[in-house]
């Protein structure tokens, strides 16, 4: 059930994204809303693709400080 969630909640998540060119977050805010999910409950259901982008959201934001690049 806990796979089946997760999968359900990252699809809306992209989707949203996609149809309404928003950011995650508030992506998943809305997402969150939709299901009736608490944003705190719903941390446990977002995938790594989606957290990584999360951190570049928030590093182009400063809202995280930028993470050091090799090259």
């Amino acid at each position: 059930m806990f796979d089946k969630l997760e999968k359900d909640f990252c699809n809306r998540v992209e989707k949203y994204v996609q149809k309404n060119r928003c950011s995650y977050l508030e992506a998943i805010t809305d997402v969150c809303e939709d299901m009736q999910i608490e944003p705190l409950l719903a941390a446990k259901y977002v995938s790594k693709p989606i957290k990584e982008r999360l951190r570049v959201e928030f590093e182009q934001k400063n809202f995280l400080p930028k993470t050091p690049k090799l090259f």
